[in-house]
C-alpha cells in the first residue's frame, strides 16, 4: 500500500475517526518536540561555564539576525512616521 492509498483510505473515515486520529497525531509530535526540547535543556544547563568557548549555535545566529532585521524594520518604520508627521505639520502650518 502507498502513502497515497493511506490518505484515501482516512479520508473516506468518519469525522470522529479523523478527529481521533489528528488527536493522536499531535500529541505523538508534541511529545517527540517536548523530548527534544527537554534532552538539549539538560545539555545547555550542564555546560553554562563551556559557554564562553563555544561557538554559537546556527538557531541563535538566524534568530539573531531576524531580530536584528526586525529591530531594523521598526526604526525604519518610526523613522518614515516621524518624517510623515514633521512633513504633514509644516504643510499644515503654512
Amino acid at each position: 500500500m502507498s502513502f497515497v492509498d493511506n490518505i484515501e483510505k482516512l479520508h473516506k473515515k468518519p469525522d470522529h475517526i479523523k478527529r481521533r486520529i489528528l488527536f493522536i497525531g499531535v500529541f505523538v509530535m508534541m511529545f517527540v518536540i517536548v523530548s527534544v526540547w527537554v534532552s538539549t535543556l539538560r545539555v545547555t544547563l550542564g555546560g553554562e561555564n563551556k559557554k564562553k568557548n563555544q561557538v554559537p549555535s546556527p538557531l541563535s545566529v538566524f534568530f539573531g539576525i531576524i531580530k536584528e532585521g526586525v529591530d531594523a524594520g521598526v526604526n525604519g518604520m518610526m523613522g518614515s512616521v516621524g518624517k510623515i508627521k514633521q512633513d504633514y505639520g509644516a504643510k499644515k502650518g503654512e
